[in-house]
């Protein structure tokens, strides 16, 4: 009987594991805790001691367990090796918590154990009968690494790895395959010959195999069993958009037999039934008739699930499918309010729902112990009031639901001041620059820590201050701003604490007690002076039904400049501003002035985009900016043209009646096609512009038209879109792109006619309905993105003179099938035709000669995937996916392409005579490579083409070679001999950056340019700030000709050199100890230090990553002088094996992400001194469980998000006791689980 039970058990295991990662309810760890894996301390109380390297004897009862412990005396990796049929390890530490498992038959469980520490192992069967195995313990000197599982599509080949090391020795491999024995039972049956560690099988039956590979040091064996799924259908799926309730949305599969036999259909919609016993659950039902590749429903839940079979009368596969309906529910309201103690405010809800007409209303207020929140009785309406309490701030939620959607809004109650200590002004404290404007600050991406770092000084009336680290920063804020009725310069930046608000150099002025009330439909005349004190302020209600402008016109005066503010800053000479609906009502504050030095008169007025539009017909000026209304009398292309304006200059926008743009004017080169008796909207941005008919024509009804700068363009009603001209199209303008989105998928063949040069970026992408494209012969472009996404385009055929095909060009045209590329395509964009999973053929004309290849252009087809160890097209290698370990390049080839060779475990690559290029990363991180002759065919080596081949000893760089690009060779740690024959012109930036091994290198006089930090130098990439480099400490020496580049290059970086030439060894030379700078790395007794100020440095990192424990010391010498260690730098013992880390006082930051994911810290203590601590610093610290926090300056602001998310969830963090609980509240909203333990 073949092992069927041994799937099906492994199958509800892995579905009883995603149960528990999506509902949170622990059905294994439940066992654990009980009869199955107690990790309670009286279950192991009679656990029998093991020692290692011994084999115990294991019986157990019916659903019976055995238990273990074990005290390793060094920290090592350690192996638990089972045998016996199916039973369950569970791996605990000294305090019975849960540290790993394993199960099945004949299996090990390996971990990372600390050496004087006991642990406990339970074993249990899984039949529910007697079992019997065998467990012993022993250091890890075996280990092995392999994929458990491969799919290969049925006929091709599939390579199965087991990757095998140990400690005593060479390993030997044997590999058997799961199959019937002449007596008709199942069992592994050897396969001759197959010694190795891979193992190649062709996919020949429609059945599944089972392998296994078994590897011996001929001291212990271990077993990697392997499962090989084979695939006899492939298929591709398109899923359905969201819709509205009741609309309809498309479900499509793509599938093929690689058996060559008819495929069937059938759908199945998943429902609510009631089975025999009156109970309710949900099941897939049939839908009669639903037997095609693609189905159309219509959304009446909020989530409508369907599944579709496909079988070819051997196997069947299902997909699943989701349409979700749109259901939303749009809430606003002033969420932080301000009162004195005992003042009232309230806090007011205005919300609808897409779904329905009615919403409920659900208030409750947070609790101070667990931050949980109480429901408030009776709080059921859409406003709720509450009198400030008289010592602390408040927070409160509202829950609002329309019956099937729900949504949280949350609101925060701020006193004021207490009675006795009334502010009487806030000024800013020390580290405040003594000017800077809003501008120069709002894009920094560090601009919260900016504000936040600064201090405020508040100042009482009873004459004491005190200063606050907790402001904050706010600028155009619409909620603060209609609730206090403040107006806000654009030019400043404001800073709040406990509802008192200042600018950092003016204070703000009331609308209340400066500005007018403007009405909806009047129009003011007034004036206005120059800067602030002329400064003229209004504010208007805007209601929630419509699209609203605030306009400015009738301008006389010198310096006719408007400024307006509170909303954004435009400046121009007149203008308007819009608010588009919102759907709730909203106050409007803003203010005008003269830019100028003499007072401006205007009227100003707010109203309807309608009803503020100004008439114009056919060769109207429009003297105005603002909206235009044109009531079209005769059927043509239209155009808006400016004579003070350039030709590619956006001066106007086209929208439809009910206010929904169509395109927008580009000035002299777009025409749009108007119909006759419709009414269009314009909306004009240059006062002059002229409206007018440039071509008088009619259209069949449906059909649309226009005309964007060198070209026309022509949309049928039957979905045909014909575009005509010559040249380039203009980039990202299609107009026709606004007829094929939704379900108003229309375009379904598009013709470019003959003139037509480059097709535009993102052109016709995701026109879903395309299944034709004809491209004329003039044709040398298509764009980036160009035809991405056109899911039913089956073929294209590429004109000869085509030269270029973008990135993204065809990415995921899911139903191309195949392509042909002529003989003058020169370059394919990055994932040009990447995901086009129906791609099966792929041919390039003979005499074509590729320039350029970029990277995952082919991911995801067919034909790259039925490749064999070379990818090959034209005459570009793309990909190598063999395994030798010596490789001749095949003569066909003559450029290897972005990550041809990249990871290859090869250790000599030979090249033919005539490659003549390397492209970027083109042998990255071959760590197995050891030399390599580069011919003098090739010309130039990119970057990154040799990087991170850390066993390459030696390199010739032959006469021919012209430039070799920016890190080339760097991280290439054993390069120790370089042969650079002259001719090499170039050398790039660290181009041998972190060679240590290279003591010495010859540059030829022909070398004209050396890059910055290209010999000489070590350094790291950090993503933030980008490359951080210092001198090697020990550095190599350059041989090279007097007043050569090579020359300059020693004598300026202050590396020996010796001259070469006519003019003999000249001696030496070398600056001594380089002068220490910001920004500099060095080495110090193992661990790295970055130069960060005068006298300070932070801990960057280690030398050597497996380190366990670090003590890092309060000062450093560097360059022999001493620095303060004052931070721990961003990510310095990321994903590293630290155990034990010892920081000292002076410690005052954290980095981000510094201690991320070291997963065998426990515990960390951090200092008096530390005011910041850095996002994500402890993140995924997994079993880090006892944190002592000595400082008591931590903020909010100070502490990065998630800087405690993923550490031990029952972990125990002890606070000083005068910030317990501001810290417990501050570590839970930074990610700390709400099962830690605080502790003062």
């Amino acid at each position: 009987m073949k092992k069927m039970t041994k799937k099906t058990l492994a199958c509800l295991l892995v579905l009883v594991l995603v149960f528990e990662s999506l509902t949170g309810i622990p059905v294994l760890a439940a066992e654990e805790a009980g009869n199955g894996g107690k990790a309670a301390g009286d279950s192991f109380a009679t656990a029998v001691a093991m020692q290692l390297d011994q084999e115990y004897d294991v019986t157990m009862e019916a659903e019976g367990n055995a238990y273990y412990k074990f005290t390793p005396q060094e920290s090592d990796v350690y192996s638990f090796h089972v045998t016996g049929d199916w039973v369950n390890l569970y791996l605990h530490d000294e305090d019975f918590e849960y540290l790993d498992d394993n199960w099945g038959d004949d299996f090990d469980l390996s971990y990372d154990l600390e050496g004087g520490k006991t642990y406990y192992i339970n074993i249990s069967e899984e039949w529910g009968e007697a079992a019997a195995c065998t467990v012993r313990v022993n250091k890890e000197m075996l280990s092995l690494s392999f994929q458990n599982e491969y799919e290969v599509n049925y006929g091709q080949e599939q390579t199965m790895q087991v990757t095998a090391s140990s400690k005593r020795g060479p390993v030997f491999y044997q590999w058997y395959e799961w199959k019937a024995s002449a007596a008709g039972n199942y069992e592994y049956e050897i396969i001759p010959g197959a010694t190795q560690s891979s193992y190649t099988v062709t996919a020949d039956t429609t059945e599944s195999k089972e392998y296994q590979c078994v590897v011996t040091d001929n001291t212990e064996t271990k077993t990697a069993k392997i499962d090989l799924e084979i695939v006899t259908i492939t298929v591709a799926v398109s899923y359905p958009d969201d819709v509205e309730k009741g609309e309809t949305a498309t479900m499509l599969v793509q599938a093929e037999s690689l058996l060559g036999k008819p495929l069937t259909y059938q759908w199945y919609h998943k429902e609510m039934i009631e089975d025999e016993d009156g109970e309710e659950h949900e099941t897939y039902v049939l839908i009669p008739g639903a037997q095609d590749s693609s189905y159309q429903a219509a959304a009446e839940e909020e989530y409508n699930r369907y599944k579709c079979v496909i079988s070819d009368g051997i196997k069947e596969i299902s997909e699943y499918f989701t349409i979700r309906t749109i259901q939303y529910i749009m809430a606003t309201g002033q969420t932080q309010q301000y009162a004195n103690p005992g003042e009232s405010v309230t806090f007011q809800v205005k919300a609808r729902s897409s779904d329905s007409d009615v919403l409920t209303y659900e208030w409750s207020k947070q609790n101070n112990d667990d931050y949980g929140y109480t429901p408030i009785e009776g709080a059921d309406r859409a406003e709720y009031t509450v009198r400030a309490a008289v010592e602390t701030a408040a927070e409160y939620r509202c829950k609002i639901s329309d019956g099937s959607s729900t949504v949280y809004m949350y609101f925060e109650l701020q006193l004021i001041s207490p009675a006795e200590k009334e502010i009487d002004r806030i000024v800013c404290g020390e580290g405040w620059p003594e000017a800077f404007a809003y501008e120069e600050v709002k894009n920094r991406e560090d601009f919260t820590d900016f504000i936040y770092d600064k201090p405020l000084i508040v100042k009482y009336k009873d004459g004491t201050e005190t200063t606050v680290d907790n402001g904050y920063c706010s600028w155009l804020d619409s909620d603060f701003l209609s609730g206090r009725g403040n107006t806000w310069d654009n030019s400043k930046v404001y800073v709040s604490y406990m509802g008192k608000t200042i600018s950092y150099d003016a204070a703000v002025v009331k609308i209340s007690e400066a500005g007018t009330a403007l009405s909806l439909g009047e129009k003011i005349t007034d004036q206005a002076g120059a800067g602030a004190g002329g400064r003229k302020y209004y504010f208007v209600s805007i209601p929630e039904d419509a699209n609203y402008v605030i306009q400015i016109s009738g301008l006389s005066g010198e310096g006719k400049e408007v400024v307006y503010s509170g909303m954004q800053e435009i400046s121009f000479t007149g203008g308007f501003y819009e608010i588009p609906r919102s759907g709730v009502s909203q106050m409007v504050y803003f203010s005008v002035e003269s830019a100028g030095t003499q007072p401006i008169t205007y009227s100003v007025e707010a109203d309807t985009v309608q009803n503020s539009s100004r008439p114009v017909s056919d060769s109207d000026v429009m003297q105005e900016v603002g909206y235009y209304r044109a009531e079209v009398e005769t059927s043509g292309l239209y155009e808006v043209t400016h004579t003070g304006s350039g030709k590619e200059e956006e001066i106007a926008f086209l929208y439809n009646e009910e206010l929904e743009e169509i395109c927008g004017f580009y000035n002299q080169s777009t025409k749009y096609y108007l119909r006759a008796g419709e009414v269009y909207y314009i909306k004009n941005q240059r006062s002059g512009a002229v409206f007018r008919l440039a071509e008088e024509m009619t259209l069949p009804a449906g059909a649309k038209a226009g005309a964007e700068a060198q070209i026309t363009w022509n949309l049928t009603d039957s979905g045909i879109l014909s575009i005509e001209g010559t040249g380039d199209m203009p980039k990202y303008r299609y107009p026709w792109r606004d007829y094929d989105y939704g379900e108003d998928r229309t375009i379904q063949k598009v013709s470019v006619g003959k003139g037509i040069t480059g097709i535009s970026p993102a052109a016709f992408s995701q026109c879903t309905e395309l299944r034709e494209l004809e491209l004329p012969e003039s044709l040398i472009s298509i764009g980036d993105s160009a035809v991405s996404r056109c899911k039913k385009l089956q073929s294209v055929t590429f004109p000869e003179n085509l030269k270029e095909i973008g990135d993204h060009a065809f990415l995921e045209c899911v139903g191309l099938k195949s392509i042909f590329f002529p003989s003058h395509v020169k370059k394919i964009g990055l994932s040009a035709f990447s995901g086009c999973s129906s791609l099966a053929d792929v041919k390039a004309a003979g005499e074509c000669r590729f320039d350029y290849i970029a990277s995952a252009a082919f991911d995801g087809t067919a034909w790259k995937e039925r490749q064999e160890d070379f990818v090959i097209l034209g005459d570009t290698l793309l990909e190598y996916r063999g395994d030798a370990e010596e490789i001749t390049i095949p003569e066909s080839v003559y450029k290897i392409g972005v990550y041809g060779f990249a990871f290859s475990t090869a250790k000599k690559i030979t090249m033919n005579g005539h490659i003549n290029k390397i492209w970027e990363y083109g042998l990255y991180g071959c760590e197995n490579l050891k030399e390599i002759k580069i011919p003098g065919s090739v010309t130039d080596i990119a970057y990154h083409a040799f990087s991170g081949c850390t066993a390459l000893e030696s390199v010739v760089l032959s006469q021919g070679i012209q430039t070799v690009d920016y890190n080339a060779f760097s991280n290439c740690s054993s390069l120790n001999n370089i042969t650079i024959e002259e001719g090499l012109q170039k050398i790039g930036d660290r181009a041998f950056l972190n060679n240590s091994s290279l003591k010495e290198v010859t540059i030829p006089k022909s070398t004209k340019v050396i890059g910055d930090y290209a010999f000489g130098y070590d350094g790291v990439y950090e993503w933030d700030t980008g490359w951080k480099v210092s001198k090697s400490t020990n550095p190599l020496s350059i041989r090279c000709y007097k007043d050569s580049k090579a020359h300059q290059y020693a004598v300026s970086n202050g590396l020996p050199f010796t001259l070469l030439g006519e003019n003999g060894s000249g001696g030496s030379g070398g600056s001594g100890n380089p002068t220490v700078k910001t920004g500099d790395l060095r080495t110090v007794n193992g661990s790295i230090y970055k130069v960060i100020s005068a006298d300070a440095v932070a801990f960057a990192g280690l030398e050597k990553k497996n380190s366990r424990s670090v003590k890092i010391p309060e000062k450093v010498s560097v360059g022999g002088k001493q620095f303060k260690v004052t931070e721990i730098g961003d990510r310095a013992f990321q994903k590293t094996n630290i155990k034990s880390i010892t920081m000292p006082s002076s410690i005052q930051k954290i980095g981000t992400k510094a201690f991320y994911a070291c997963k065998n810290l426990k515990k960390i203590t951090i200092p008096a001194g530390v005011r910041k601590i850095g996002s994500q610093s402890f993140g995924n610290c997994k079993n880090l469980k006892n944190i002592t926090i000595k400082t008591t300056k931590l903020t909010a602001k100070q502490v990065g998000k998630k800087a405690f998310q993923g550490i031990q969830k029952k972990a125990v963090i002890k606070v000083p006791k005068s910030k317990f609980a501001s810290y417990k509240k501050l570590l839970q909203k930074k990610g700390a689980g709400k099962k830690v333990t605080y502790k003062k």
